[in-house]
């Protein structure tokens, strides 16, 4: 990034922005537009979406659309391998081999600093959240994002792989190739909890030994964990 300073106002509505001092990523309160710190503020289409149970903040997370085409999945029938032997040779018997058209997916996946982003990106793609849109015309405060856009990128397809290891099929080697398409940022709203936050109702859990920005965005909000434990 150049040395020019850059004001965080919204370009939309000239309302200051707030986060933290590690955040990329700004939410205008006054009108509801996303922005990206990069060379300048990029606009960038967020959607709020609506509580089903009591909560105590909303965390960012991107939603990245992308074109996923698995040339070669190849895998095991079980853990023990049986191999068949020559004097030049050694060939794995029993593996399966297959492969799949492109498809669109859909990745989800925090823009917050966690040391589980990945794990939380497969969780989320198992058990999706609510994308319900928020109807109230409420802004809420949403601190926390440190992932651009490329890196969110990046990220879809580590999810990607991701979400093939986790498949029970005893995975032997994987080509994959992702190609986003679109990205959104995805305000969630999440309950404090015992020892860490619940995401979307309970879709997944981050605990506060890997939400590295924790105890800042709860500073920001005002939010002292310990009284407000629902669990």
């Amino acid at each position: 990034m150049s040395d020019q300073v850059i004001a965080l106002r919204c370009s939309s509505c000239g309302y200051s922005l707030d986060g933290l001092n590690t955040d990329i990523i700004f939410f205008c309160r006054n009108c509801g537009r996303a922005w990206v710190l990069e060379e300048g503020l990029t606009p960038v289409r967020i959607l709020i979406t609506s509580p089903v149970s009591s909560m105590d903040l909303y965390l960012p997370f991107w939603k990245i659309d992308a074109r996923v085409l698995i040339s070669e999945r190849i895998s095991r029938p079980s853990e023990t391998r049986s191999i068949v032997s020559s004097s030049t040779l050694r060939i794995e018997k029993g593996l399966d081999t297959t492969s799949f058209p492109e498809k669109n997916d859909t990745f989800i996946f925090p823009a917050f600093s966690s040391s589980r982003i990945l794990s939380l990106g497969v969780s989320l793609y198992e058990n999706p959240p609510s994308l319900l849109k928020r109807v109230d015309g409420i802004n809420p405060p949403l601190y926390g994002g440190t992932v651009s856009i490329q890196d969110a990128h990046n990220l879809a397809e580590a999810v990607a792989v991701g979400v093939e290891i986790a498949m029970d099929d005893n995975l032997a080697s994987l080509e994959i190739s992702v190609k986003p398409f679109a990205e959104e940022l995805i305000a969630i709203p999440c309950s404090i909890i015992r020892n860490g936050v619940s995401i979307s109702d309970g879709k997944a859990f981050i605990g506060y030994d890997s939400f590295i920005d924790s105890c800042a965005i709860f500073a920001k909000l005002d939010l002292n964990p310990e009284e407000r434990v629902t669990d």
